[in-house]
This record gives structure tokens, C-alpha cells and sequence, in this order.
């Protein structure tokens, strides 16, 4: 990863990753990319989702804290979001532009949901936006969850659109 590049962590809660479809290959995937971005020294972004009516995102129960194998290190962000879009009402905008960051590369909890809005806004917002495919979750356990977010994002299209990577890939 690079300077002006940021790593976004979206919703990697426990309450949301307990059982879900690919949860260590998805766990594992983001642990790397974030060993890559501490040691390149790239901005690591965490969003928390919180819910007064979902019980797992009851802000500070249990299930609403980061999943203990990607916690955030010291100094790394973590931002409280209510919202699918980590933007909206978030200071997210505001850390990125302090630390110059026009780059995203977008990793996390749902991609039908949050992971979808957040890169769309993103996209909204001048940002580059590179979405990890294999280090996202989806709901659904076939692979057509995947291949429409895959087909969603081809077709916005535009200059800050980058085709969907996976982590191993380069380029």
C-alpha cells in the first residue's frame, strides 16, 4: 500500500462475523492486508456500527466490539458509525482528508450493505476506491451475493472505479 492510501475496516464486529459465511478466510485476508499496511506505514481506518435495536451492535456489549483477531492497534482509528454509509454523520471524511488520503481500499462487513454504500459515497466523494473481493462478507452462501455486488460495482462506473481485487493480485 501507499501514501494517500487508507485501509478501511468496515463493521468487523464479533456480533456480525459469529458464523458467518467464509468468517476465517475473511478474518484472515483483512489480518494480512493489515499486517501490509502497519508495515508500509498506510492509514488503517476502523468503522464500528452501532444499533440501539439490533442487540449485537449495542454499543459496548460484547458482540459489538472489533473480532479480537483484527483489533486495532494503538493510534489507529476507530470511527462509531449508525449508519450503512460510513460517511454519513461520521467524522470519517474529516480523518481522511487531515491525513491526505484519496485512495480506499474498502474491506469488511456487508457487502450487500454497508461495504456496498461506503464505496458508492466514496465514489460520490472523489475517492479511488479498490474492493477487496475476498476480504469482504456477504449474507448470502452462494456465490451470487458476491457476483451481484461484483456486477453493481462494474456498472458505477466513472474515473474513481477500480475493478474489484483480490488480495493476492497486484495492480
Amino acid at each position: 500500500m501507499s501514501e494517500g492510501t487508507a485501509l478501511l475496516v468496515i463493521d468487523m464486529q464479533v456480533g456480525l462475523v459469529a458464523g458467518a459465511y467464509r468468517a476465517g478466510e475473511v478474518l484472515g485476508t483483512i489480518a494480512t492486508l493489515l499486517a501490509k499496511a502497519r508495515s508500509s506505514g498506510t492509514t488503517v481506518v476502523y468503522l464500528q456500527h452501532e444499533s440501539d435495536e439490533f442487540e449485537p451492535l449495542k454499543r459496548g456489549t460484547p458482540t459489538w466490539q472489533i473480532h479480537p483477531e483484527i483489533m486495532p492497534a494503538e493510534g489507529e482509528l476507530v470511527i462509531p458509525k449508525r449508519a450503512s454509509d460510513s460517511f454519513y454523520q461520521t467524522s470519517l471524511r474529516g480523518a481522511l482528508e487531515a491525513r491526505r488520503v484519496r485512495h480506499l481500499v474498502v474491506t469488511g462487513m456487508m457487502t450487500e450493505a454497508c461495504v456496498d454504500t461506503t464505496s458508492r459515497a466514496a465514489i460520490s466523494l472523489g475517492y479511488d476506491v479498490t474492493l477487496v473481493e475476498d476480504a469482504a462478507h456477504h449474507l448470502e452462501r452462494a456465490a451470487t451475493g458476491a457476483a451481484n455486488h461484483r456486477a453493481s460495482q462494474r456498472h458505477i462506473g466513472g474515473p474513481h472505479t477500480s475493478r474489484p481485487h483480490h488480495q493476492g493480485e497486484t495492480g
